[in-house]
């Protein structure tokens, strides 16, 4: 698969005009010297690929929206619950300390609380600090202890800023103690990433091609669109599967859209995948359940059956698409129309 590179047209990992807004809103607060938070509902994707965008080119971004918020004024330390050495409070003390040392440090021991806060007095000097923290929140055996000691870290609050990368908006949606520490400054700002324009989802399925090496129709692109709701993990899902064989590995071709998928209705999923937006028979179903024997096999209720199990899995899965039936011809995968789904039917983000 091909990495972008700055001079290529998909160095974004969304459309730039979308990444330029998002970096704006969510890092002009450290310029009124408060905090920030990112929320990108769970399930949607793309949140450590765009946050780890914006912190790493924060020099380029900073100057295409005038922001004063470059590695000049600032230092960022951006911390990773996938980069941890383990789950428990100290490990992520330690991550903060290897962060602001640059992974240098004369003492083999840990970093102790008191250590933590010299490096911080010393780094204040030249330069306000920003602390990005992504993914608190799938941090379940992390206590409000630990948040305690992360919030004694801002010692001059108005040069010590966090930047909040949330998946479910715990600390901000519902009461969980574990956060109450730090709740002020995870409410101070707030930025909710949870649709994308047109123009995102047209520049997404464009880089995937780049990047997959292959070059979709129109009406693949559109069929991705739709059956994607406009997901980004979505997206990427889907523009593996209509890239064909050659693009998807093994595991890909058998992975379950959802939990529960038997390996019939796995292969009937990836084949309305291959057909997403395009009427899908009974026939063509048949084959897909039962390989080279479909014309022994066939029966047109175990058909039914079997579409109407995986229409129930994907509802039960929060998935932004189902199958629709189109009479007298076949099935058809669409994106779930959420005005016509009953309260208590709607999936939870």
């Amino acid at each position: 698969m091909r990495t972008p590179t700055p001079s290529c047209r998909f160095y974004y990992p969304l459309s730039p005009s979308t990444v330029h807004h998002v970096f704006s809103s969510i890092f002009s607060p450290f310029t009124k010297g408060i905090s920030s938070t990112l929320i990108i509902p769970r399930g949607f994707g793309g949140g450590k690929a765009l946050s780890r965008f914006m912190t790493d080119h924060v020099d380029m971004l900073s100057g295409k929206t005038g922001l004063s918020v470059s590695t000049r004024t600032h230092r960022y330390c951006y911390i990773d619950p996938d980069e941890l050495a383990g789950s428990r409070p100290r490990d992520y003390l330690d991550a903060i300390g290897s962060s602001l040392t640059g992974g240098q440090r004369v003492h083999p021991e840990r970093f102790s609380l008191e250590e933590l806060k010299q490096i911080v007095w010393k780094e204040l000097i030249q330069k306000e600090i920003v602390f990005v923290l992504r993914g608190i929140d799938f941090l379940e055996r992390m206590t409000s202890s630990l948040w305690a000691n992360v919030r004694s870290l801002q010692v001059f609050p108005e040069r010590v800023h966090f930047l909040f990368i949330l998946y479910d908006g715990a600390p901000v949606s519902r009461v969980d103690e574990r956060f109450d520490r730090i709740r002020d400054r995870v409410e101070e700002s707030v930025f909710v990433l949870d649709t994308l324009a047109p123009a995102d989802i047209s520049y997404s399925i464009r880089r995937w091609e780049y990047m997959l090496g292959v070059q979709f129709s129109a009406g693949e692109r559109c069929a991705v669109a739709k059956a994607s709701g406009g997901v980004p993990s979505l997206l990427k899902k889907y523009c593996f599967m209509m890239a064909g064989n050659g693009a998807m590995s093994e595991h890909q071709r058998s992975e379950r859209p959802a939990e529960g998928f038997s390996r019939q209705e796995t292969a009937v999923y990836h084949e309305f995948i291959r057909h997403s937006g395009s009427i899908v028979s009974k026939e063509q179903i048949a084959h897909a359940l039962w390989g080279g024997q479909d014309l022994e096999r066939y029966s047109e209720p175990a058909v039914v059956q079997a579409v109407s199990r995986i229409r129930k899995k994907l509802r039960r899965a929060g998935s932004a698409v189902t199958v629709q039936a189109v009479y007298g011809r076949g099935y058809r995968l669409t994106a779930v129309d959420h005005s016509t789904v009953k309260s208590s039917e709607k999936p939870v983000v």
